[in-house]
């Protein structure tokens, strides 16, 4: 059996997916450690919090960890990229990405792999919204993220390097994002050698592609 589990959420907190359910989650997994999506700045320690159980006051993953962490005393390690945040501030422009997404709608009528990306970005925001831990943590979920990486990657980008170039501000992001997944899948390798069992709740989004980047030593909740 693996000796890591990972969680697919969905950050803030729905009516079908609040922030006790992915404590439940904890509770059947019996971790001795949970990994954290941030990095090592935006970090603060469990023990400094004050979140009373029930009241989802810092976001989905961030309650169920304070709740967990203050019934179990384990350590919570973050293993997010280093300066995530200024990172993406200095490298990809929010309007920029705007103007990309702009283009890429435009045309999508004359490109059906383009269509499709957006398609299937509307159908996972969808099961977000009114999916619960299962569903968000699904073969379902996971098919769209996949073939929405593998559209983006093969059609959406080539597609703007050819008229952007330089302001292709979606591969620039994709960049950063795969950055961050390699650095997240390092750090657990590194850390998992002093655990017996590790939960990593992270960003559904990240939770099939992260388990190819570890291979055995991890599986899906």
């Amino acid at each position: 059996m693996s000796n890591l589990i990972i969680i697919g959420t969905i950050h803030q907190s729905t009516k079908n997916y609040p922030a006790v359910d992915l404590f439940n989650a904890f509770e059947t997994i019996r971790p001795d450690v949970i990994f954290e999506e941030l990095p090592t700045e935006l970090h603060v320690e469990p023990i400094d919090k004050i979140i009373p159980f029930g009241e989802e006051l810092e976001g989905q993953e961030g309650s169920a960890i304070k709740w967990y962490f203050d019934k179990y005393k384990i350590p919570v390690i973050p293993i997010d990229l280093p300066n995530r945040n200024e990172l993406y501030k200095k490298n990809i422009s929010q309007e920029g990405l705007i103007a990309n997404f702009k283009i890429l709608k435009e045309s999508a009528k004359d490109f059906h792999k383009i269509e499709e990306y957006f398609e299937i970005t509307e159908r996972q925001k969808e099961l977000s919204l009114i999916g619960n831990i299962t569903d968000i943590n699904s073969e379902k979920m996971d098919t769209l993220v996949l073939r929405k990486r593998e559209l983006i990657n093969e059609f959406c980008i080539p597609f703007l390097d050819k008229n952007l170039q330089n302001q292709n501000y979606i591969k620039k992001y994709e960049d950063w994002f795969d950055e961050r997944e390699s650095y997240m899948a390092n750090t657990i390798k590194k850390q998992m050698k002093n655990f017996e069992k590790a939960v990593f709740p992270v960003g559904a989004e990240h939770r099939v592609t992260l388990l190819y980047r570890l291979g055995d030593l991890a599986t899906l909740y």
